[in-house]
């Protein structure tokens, strides 16, 4: 089994992966926390590991100013409150918003 092979069967992060992510590996926040990144790497972290918590919320848009974002954060972040108090994955891009409850499953 190649070293790739072997990183995705345990769920160890790339050795490429951003420095976010390794912290978040060996240092996982409390289970009860949600994430807001802008580094795709986190739901891409879940998907590898079966992850369940802590849930994630990954912003798909080049302009993150509160301006463009803010309320739709907020009224995602309302509609989808007992989902993330659970362990979702939730994508917010202009315009729409994506959720998939945790673990992630192909």
């Amino acid at each position: 089994m190649g070293r790739r092979e072997s990183r995705r069967r345990t769920g160890l992060p790339s050795a490429n992966a951003t420095p976010s992510i390794r912290i978040l590996w060996h240092r996982p926040p409390p289970r009860d926390y949600v994430l807001l990144t802008h580094d795709l790497d986190f739901g891409a972290t879940l998907a590898a590991t079966n992850g369940a918590k802590p849930s994630v919320v990954q912003f798909r848009a080049g302009d993150l100013s509160a301006d463009t974002i803010g309320q739709h954060l907020i009224d995602a972040l309302r509609r989808m409150e007992a989902d993330l108090k659970q362990g979702a994955l939730l994508t917010i891009e202009p315009g729409r918003a994506r959720m998939r409850l945790l673990p992630l499953r192909d």
